[in-house]
């Protein structure tokens, strides 16, 4: 299953290649008013069959955002809640890259998240949490973020489309071995269709 949803210009995506007018950006173009927004968001959710194991569950999530002032610092704090029982197989989270963008005399100037300040936090007996705050916030700065979730499990997040703040592009990818089968719910006004491939696109 794919899903494509997209607002505004066309841009690198790849991580740390944030541009110059992703960072001079004032306001968000659709939405004066809007804080912060969330510039790219892309999600791959795969089975990876694992020798011993069996098929194993694997989350990439990547996301870009823009905080546009101080009201909209709080995007820049990121908590991924995951399975983590007193007994039994829990889910783990890797904190692959994250960094903070500045532009700087004309040029992009990059922060990296440290290890030391990604927490782990017990939210109860059955469910913990990787929580982290990026570096060096400044108004008109860029986040970004790369993360895996591995799960033992076969249960899949529910994809959210909708933010309280805009989404500029966002993309998503659900691969599903031929053995298993998965109803599609739709949940909230925006409306989606599947189209002769496969894929789901937003109306």
């Amino acid at each position: 299953m794919l899903l494509f949803l997209q607002t505004g210009f066309s841009q690198n995506y790849k991580f740390g290649k944030v541009s110059k007018e992703e960072l001079a950006e004032k306001v968000y173009p659709l939405d004066s008013s809007a804080h912060a927004a969330v510039l790219y968001k892309n999600r791959e959710t795969s089975f990876n069959y694992v020798q011993g194991e069996g098929f194993v569950l694997k989350t990439v999530v990547h996301e870009r955002i823009k905080i546009y002032d101080k009201e909209g610092y709080d995007w820049a704090t990121k908590m991924i809640a995951y399975y983590s029982p007193d007994s039994g197989d829990s889910e783990s989270v890797k904190i692959k890259d994250a960094s903070t963008y500045h532009l700087v005399a004309g040029k992009v100037k990059s922060f990296d998240l440290g290890k030391k300040d990604v927490f782990k936090e017990a939210k109860n007996k059955y469910w913990s949490q990787k929580k982290f705050t990026m570096p060096n916030l400044v108004e008109g700065c860029v986040v970004e973020w790369k993360y895996i979730l591995t799960s033992p499990y076969r249960s899949i997040d529910n994809v959210v489309l909708q933010y309280d703040i805009p989404i500029r592009r966002l993309e998503v990818s659900i691969e599903i071995p031929e053995y298993y089968k998965f109803a599609v719910k739709h949940i909230g006004y925006l409306n989606m269709v599947q189209d002769s491939l496969g894929k789901f696109i937003s109306l």
